[in-house]
């Protein structure tokens, strides 16, 4: 089956990401996409920059194929030390995973929203949700307590990718198609293509102040909400990862809004 019938035929979790899980890669392999891959890198060095110690305990929560997990081994001072825990709902991303980077990880395909990180985990020192992970959090408040809970005290670090509510996208698509759901705070959504004919799965999208004000009621300091992907660059004009990687960061610069990007990527830390 291919990617397109994948997604014109079952979008809910995990049958949809198992369908698609050998061309996930694929999928995010343009230089747009590795662009943003390396944005997403200093930001999360950014994240980590104030830590009181090395960063050796690290749960990525929708982990997928492990493109989380290549980033931050990267900036880690000692990868071999690393403790990694990958949860996915999808098997099959979990199997992609491990013919990467072997079988020795641990890595569990679970469902974020079934199960009770506060029982499972103390001294997490990162907790990674990226690539819109965040945004399939059924109660993102409670989530956040839970992280509170197992991250290592004063040493505890998140970094959560969510969709953006009111990106310019989805104003676009609200205006063109007259369908006002487009800027709902919850609604039907189609991964890396969302069309009306397209059977979606829930997601919760939400504005930068939102998001701002639920992390930092949770009790996390040092909270940045950077933009992603403000759709004003195409893929026509970047012949490499390098050119992608510099008109990124021109549209962010140029944005006065955040909330114009089709990602928010939120970061914090449980010490002043």
């Amino acid at each position: 089956m291919s990617i397109d019938q994948a997604q014109a035929s079952n979008q809910k979790s995990p049958s949809y990401y198992d369908l698609v899980a050998e061309q996930y890669d694929d999928i995010s392999s343009s230089n747009i996409h590795l662009a943003e891959n390396a944005i997403l890198k200093e930001i999360l060095a950014d994240c980590i920059a104030g830590r009181r110690s090395d960063i050796r305990r690290i749960l990525d929560l929708g982990c997928g194929t492990g493109l989380g997990y290549e980033i931050i081994t990267e900036l880690t001072q000692d990868p071999n030390n690393l403790q990694y825990e990958g949860h996915d709902i999808s098997s099959k991303m979990l199997e992609v995973f491990r013919k990467k980077h072997g079988s020795g990880l641990n890595l569990q395909a679970s469902d974020f929203n079934a199960i009770h990180l506060d029982e499972m985990y103390r001294d997490i020192d990162l907790v990674l949700m990226t690539f819109g992970s965040f945004s399939y959090l059924e109660s993102p408040e409670e989530f956040l307590q839970q992280l509170q809970e197992i991250l290592t005290p004063d040493n505890g670090h998140i970094a959560l990718m969510a969709y953006s509510r009111f990106s310019v996208r989805n104003r676009l698509l609200a205006s063109s198609t007259g369908d006002k759901t487009y800027l709902a705070a919850r609604r039907p959504y189609a991964f890396r293509n969302d069309t009306i004919e397209s059977e979606k799965t829930p997601a919760n999208f939400y504005a930068t102040h939102e998001l701002m004000e639920m992390v930092t009621n949770a009790g996390f300091a040092g909270v940045v909400v950077q933009g992603m992907n403000f759709n004003t660059v195409s893929e026509e004009e970047c012949a490499s990862v390098e050119i992608a990687m510099e008109k990124l960061k021109e549209e962010i610069y140029a944005s006065t809004c955040q909330d114009d990007a089709h990602a928010l990527i939120l970061s914090g830390r449980n010490y002043v």
